[in-house]
């Protein structure tokens, strides 16, 4: 007989705003629809619900935080760079909720709290 597997494990993304329009698939930020290019440090909050998983994206600059310009490209500017962004904490949340009251709030209450979040450099 040919059950489904219990512990299969599914991903599913928050995508949020439409953003500029232009095809990125699910990596966006959810509060700016900004697409998430490949090697751009970026936040992501997750929690499992049932047998999927939801995961919220969010750019560290929909936060006010620097980005990392084009021209910095050396390793050491790289590393200077995530280094300087702040792990996820109440306090980085508190500011996704100011920012982006209505988009933060429609979360589930296990994505607003920050363990349910870390800073990825790239997408597996």
């Amino acid at each position: 007989d040919s059950k489904p597997l219990d512990s299969r494990r599914m991903a599913y993304y928050a995508v949020g705003r439409a953003g500029d329009g232009k095809s990125s698939g699910n990596r966006r930020c959810y509060f700016t629809g900004t697409s998430i290019p490949y090697a751009t440090p970026f936040y992501a909050g997750c929690v499992q619900q049932g047998p999927r998983t939801l995961v919220v994206f969010c750019l560290p600059s929909a936060l006010g935080l620097r980005t990392l310009s084009a021209n910095s490209q050396t390793k050491e500017e790289r590393e200077r760079y995530l280094q300087s962004l702040p792990n996820p904490d109440v306090q980085l949340l508190k500011e996704m909720k100011k920012r982006y009251a209505e988009p933060f709030d429609t979360l589930p209450s296990q994505v607003r709290s920050p363990v349910c979040w870390q800073l990825f450099v790239k997408f597996c």
